[in-house]
């Protein structure tokens, strides 16, 4: 925000923004996501001034510039290179900054105990084997995390444990078990969890006083374990991927065992009497590592970004320096008076009246020879930024056959046949206005061809920063709501410009006079910096003078192409000098221009009202873009505002943030937050937040609905869930989205809910492990797992649950 307008940090200390200078962040729609007023910090990109880059440029080389354009105008000092590449990437060095490995687990004390389980403890692993960002603490068994970003987290240990009857005098057998619980634990949530159970094999017996230790490599056909995860039963191994983690996020290992049992009481050994008799259970680590990995490597905020990533890649320094003296016809030459130095100016502006006569140097003797311009002209000239092959570019070329914002002057010569082409490394930006609000933004997209947009990774682009404008409806970035946003644009005000950095208007423009009447100039960069210069170079009667004259190193050390040089009684631009030595006395050819003068460019303005007969000086004024839909299949729908993946679907252009797959779906005006997956559904205008899942044929009246299925779930007792949660009587459908992990839930209890029904419906990539509690089971079993994009739905007994 500061950047905007205040101030910037530059080379380490924050100094006042000022046009031209460093970098500034714009407001660019990379298509992270369909909410076009909600941005989250990581959205917006740095743009370097092109100045900043320039005079680097120049620095390097060992250079320097006199440039009363480059110093003061505007359609340079507040041109900007906006990042165009796929995302901004962590160093190496700021990765290994993040990660840690530990090995050698042990157990510590318990601190925050749940009084139904018979023994807690956390876990520390004592032997670092990374850790350069000092995350990791061995005597705690905690990472803390240092920056924001999204992790992979892996716990793994080798369990075996110790069981002692207590009180027996005969041998006894096992009746019961122990489960045991690996949850990582975030703070105090539980982010994930692995279930095991352990204990002695079903037939052995163990004699009084004596004390049974289960293997440490158990073989497969031991059944001393059920076990998860790992190679071996007794592998505890929890992998959690994708995990979101903010600064000060403290991540721990606990391990949680309980007994389980085949009757009402707590023991699990009994001898041939039936006699039953509790246990000791003494649960130890044999070996087991402790990791975590770095799995978002863009930036995310509070992240340093290193500058030089936003810098665009493979473009020589030469080519960009051509490229600016292309856009504005800048003249280039050495300044006789300082040393490494270099006039630089627009050609209308290079020339000055100042006259140097070289009457007397003119060989009379030899003809002047005299050829007219028009025979070194070409039959058009063609003034265009590079093509590039995002949404917007590749629909214009598409329409109409020519990069967006080209300018081509075609010559009334029936004799010139070539073309020349001026063409700039930088791609046209168009930008895009919004249905829901007044911003026009650029708009730097892919979308495939069902209309789901994403980011592109496209070519180099310049554009105006035009600082803060206002906006009627409000935005937020990041936790600020904003009534201005940072505009930029190739016209220096979407509504109301004073110039424009493409070549021409545009033929087409992606947005509309609803919030504000479009007024539009002519003062692009062909008008501007080039019309003059090619009417007078084409025109009929000017001419190229060539002629023989005897200069001395004096007048060669002191030629000046600004000035105007006067023989044969009329002023000429010197052009170029051929053939001169200083060390032999002769004469030398020089070339000269004679142009018949045109008048300089007066801008005009025109208000823009769709029509494409309606002209704004030289230049037709665009049609307005009244669609910005997508017309895929049948389909119509703001392809900004949402992901269509079907056939004859209709989407007001008022609604944002919606999902259809599917087909014949048609949602009103303004609804946010629709998900549609099924066919021939209607959600009414003003309606929020809907999922529709395996559903058709329905009309939605109501906010907050869900149908699963076919069958409406209600509005009231609906939970969403997406980390470890504890079910409820009460919550009869379970909505989880599994796509940050594995989602652990506990039923309540099945004694005295006879015939109660809850639903689980799963809506991410990974599963929902249900458990039970101690002495209950589902079908039978401790655990079920419904798998990604799932339903199912259990009841209970009365004694069980069961699964319908």
């Amino acid at each position: 925000i500061d950047s905007w307008e205040t101030q910037i940090k530059y080379l380490g200390n924050n100094i006042p923004y000022k046009d031209g200078r460093g970098y500034v962040y714009p407001l660019i729609n990379y298509g992270y996501d369909n909410d076009l007023d909600t941005y989250d910090t990581t959205e917006l990109q740095p743009a370097f001034f092109a100045k900043e880059l320039f005079d680097r440029i120049f620095k390097d080389a060992g250079f320097t510039y006199t440039s009363s354009f480059l110093n003061s105008n505007p359609r340079f000092k507040k041109a900007i290179i906006p990042f165009v590449g796929k995302e901004f990437g962590l160093t190496d060095t700021q990765i290994k900054q993040r990660i840690f490995k530990a090995k050698s687990p042990l157990f510590i004390n318990m601190d925050d105990p749940l009084n139904y389980y018979q023994s807690m403890s956390f876990v520390r692993y004592s032997q670092e084997l990374q850790d350069v960002g000092n995350n990791h603490n061995t005597s705690l068994g905690t990472w803390t995390v240092s920056n924001n970003g999204v992790y992979n987290i892996n716990s793994s240990m080798v369990l075996y444990a110790e069981f002692t009857p207590i009180g027996n005098t005969l041998p006894v057998k096992i009746i019961g078990r122990t489960r045991v619980i690996v949850r990582v634990i975030k703070n105090n949530t539980v982010l994930g969890s692995r279930i095991m159970f352990i204990h002695p094999p079903a037939g052995l017996e163990i004699q009084p006083n004596s004390t049974y230790t289960t293997s440490v490599n158990p073989t497969s056909q031991n059944l001393e374990y059920s076990g998860n995860g790992g190679s071996r039963p007794n592998d505890a191994v929890l992998n959690l991927t994708n995990v979101q983690l903010s600064v000060g996020d403290v991540i721990k290992v606990r391990v949680d065992t309980q007994s389980f049992t085949n009757h009402d009481g707590n023991e699990i050994f009994q001898d041939s009497n039936g006699v039953k008799y509790l246990q000791d259970v003494t649960l130890k680590i044999d070996s087991g590592l402790f990791k975590n990995s770095v799995v978002n490597t863009s930036v995310t905020y509070g992240d340093l970004i290193e500058m030089e990533l936003a810098v665009p890649k493979k473009i020589k320094q030469l080519d960009f320096v051509l490229s600016i003296f292309k856009m504005f016809n800048l003249f280039v030459y050495k300044n006789p008076n300082k040393l490494n130095d270099f006039f630089i100016e627009p050609r209308d502006d290079f020339y000055n009246s100042e006259v140097v006569d070289w009457s007397e140097k003119l060989d009379v003797s030899k003809k002047l020879k005299i050829l007219p311009m028009g025979l070194k002209t070409a039959k058009n000239y063609l003034f265009q930024y590079k093509k590039d092959k995002d949404y917007y570019n590749d629909s214009y070329l598409g329409n109409y056959g020519e990069n967006y914002g080209t300018k081509d002057f075609i010559l009334d010569n029936d004799f010139a046949t070539n073309s020349n082409k001026t063409e700039l490394i930088f791609s046209p930006t168009p930008i895009v206005g919004q249905v829901t609000n007044d911003r026009v933004v650029p708009t730097i997209i892919k979308a495939d061809a069902n209309g789901v947009v994403s980011r592109f990774q496209g070519n180099i682009r310049i554009l105006i920063y035009g600082g803060l404008i206002p906006t009627t409806t409000l935005w937020t970035f990041g936790n600020v709501t904003l009534d201005k946003y940072p505009y930029c644009g190739h016209f220096d005000n979407p509504f109301n410009p004073t110039f424009d950095i493409n070549f021409d208007l545009p033929k087409e423009i992606y947005y509309d006079s609803t919030y504000n009447t479009i007024t539009l100039t002519d003062d692009n960069l062909y008008n501007r910096f080039w019309k003059k210069y090619i009417e007078e170079i084409t025109d009929k009667n000017s001419k190229l003078v060539s002629g023989y004259f005897y200069l001395t190193p004096n007048d060669v050390s002191g030629l000046d192409f600004k000035k105007q040089y006067f023989f044969n009684n009329s002023y000429f631009r010197l052009h170029k000098l051929e053939n001169y030595n200083p060390s032999d006395v002769s004469l030398t050819k020089c070339t000269f221009l004679k142009l018949k003068n045109k008048d300089a460019f007066i801008p005009s303005i025109g208000v823009v009202g769709g029509g494409v007969d309606v002209a704004i000086g030289s230049s037709k004024s665009p049609q307005v873009n009244t669609t910005n839909s997508g017309l895929v299949d049948g389909n119509s729908y703001n392809t900004k505002q949402a992901i269509i993946v079907g056939k004859s679907n209709i989407v007001s252009y008022g609604s944002k943030s919606i999902n259809v797959q599917g087909n014949g779906n048609v949602i009103s005006d303004q609804c946010k937050n629709v998900v549609i997956n099924g066919n021939d559904n209607t959600v009414i205008a003003g309606v929020n937040n809907v999922q529709l899942i395996n559903t058709s044929g329905v009309t939605v009246t109501e906010s907050n609905t869900i149908y699963i299925n076919g069958q409406g779930q209600g509005t009231s007792n609906i939970l969403s869930i997406g980390k470890a949660h504890v079910i409820g009587v009460s919550n009869k459908y379970i909505v989880a989205d599994t796509d940050s992990g594995l989602v652990e839930v506990e039923l309540p209890t099945a004694y005295g809910n006879a015939g109660i029904e809850i639903s689980f419906k799963n809506i991410g990539s990974n599963g929902i492990l249900i458990s039970v509690l101690a002495g209950q089971k589902i079908e039978s079993n401790p655990t079920y797992t419904v798998n990604s994009s799932k339903s199912v739905t259990v009841f209970s007994s009365g004694q069980n649950w069961l699964i319908k």
